[in-house]
């Protein structure tokens, strides 16, 4: 996915959600998640599985893609790719 635009969209205590436009102009969620300790990471982990468990779901969001890197020696950050859901 080529990202040619983002917005910010919602702050939580752990993440950030962000739209993402593809390169074909299709509108996702990006969720960013950034930890630092193993407990937090193992729970993202979780929630990484679990949404792509339940994404064939009428009731959960759809699963596209996640990918975790490691920003310091402490620090992580997990990428939650979703089809984005506006609620109307």
């Amino acid at each position: 996915m080529n990202q040619a635009s983002r917005t910010h969209t919602h702050v939580g205590g752990f993440a950030v959600v962000y739209v993402v436009k593809t390169s074909s102009g299709h509108k996702l969620a990006l969720k960013r998640l950034a930890v630092n300790n193993d407990h937090d990471l193992y729970l993202t982990r979780q929630e990484v599985a679990i949404t792509k468990a339940l994404s064939d779901s009428p009731y959960s969001v759809t699963y596209i893609s996640s990918a975790t890197r490691k920003l310091s020696s402490d620090v992580h950050e997990i990428l939650i790719l979703m089809e984005l859901y506006t609620g109307r």
